[in-house]
């Protein structure tokens, strides 16, 4: 069970397409971005996934700009420049719906762990590393 979700990132600029899957809303929450050319429906990310919610953890599996399902801007890749806004944009939106930025974590696949990243140095304080 998953729902589609739409938000906008950070700046506000760019509508981002992910997939929130629930388990419940005292759980933490992990936020999931993928590689360079890749998108939320690649096996890496959906493979973490499930062992999350396995587990008792919420997911948010993130299509970064110029990806998947999100806004398509420029069509290239920033590799995690421009992209950790997205992050920021999803923490916002699980903020938003009740999750507290301290119960929000963060994994990511190749390019997606330097979004992650500079999301990290920017977004302090709040997430935590998984």
């Amino acid at each position: 069970h998953y729902e589609e979700v739409y938000f906008l990132d950070e700046s506000k600029k760019v509508r981002l397409s992910a997939w929130f899957v629930p388990t419940t809303s005292t759980a933490p929450v992990i936020i999931l971005t993928h590689g360079y050319k890749g998108n939320k429906a690649c096996g890496e990310l959906l493979m973490a996934a499930g062992m999350l919610h396995k587990h008792g953890y919420n997911t948010l599996i993130l299509d970064v700009r110029n990806s998947g399902h999100s806004e398509r801007k420029t069509g290239r890749s920033a590799m995690g420049q421009s992209e950790y806004l997205d992050v920021l944009g999803a923490k916002a939106w699980l903020c938003q719906h009740g999750f507290h930025s301290d119960r929000i974590g963060l994994s990511g696949a190749s390019m997606g762990a330097t979004t992650l990243l500079i999301a990290f140095e920017k977004g302090l304080p709040g997430f935590f590393a998984w």
